[in-house]
């Protein structure tokens, strides 16, 4: 899964330009067959936080405080929570 994140950023440098001060939040949805292969199924900017379930209930919660923790941080770091840098670009 962290292959095909890296491989789908990789896929849009140049085109995709950030901006100074401002940040995105990326959700991936994946699929995983019989075989435990992961598929990509589509790629959300902002995705939505509602809770639709226990589970998302959960999760979304974490994403945001890491998310708030990672945007008011001062410190050069690779890890941020359960976060960790896959790709910092070329």
């Amino acid at each position: 899964m962290k292959n095909i994140v890296v491989w789908t950023i990789k896929s849009c440098e140049g085109f995709v330009m950030g901006r100074k001060g401002n940040c995105e939040l990326v959700g991936y949805d994946f699929m995983i067959d019989e075989n435990l292969n992961p598929w990509l199924i589509e790629i959300n900017m902002s995705p939505s936080m509602e809770y639709s379930t226990p589970v998302t209930k959960k999760l979304v919660k974490m994403v945001l405080q890491d998310t708030a923790k990672i945007i008011a941080s001062t410190k050069k770091t690779n890890e941020v929570g359960l976060f960790k840098c896959i790709y910092k670009g070329d």
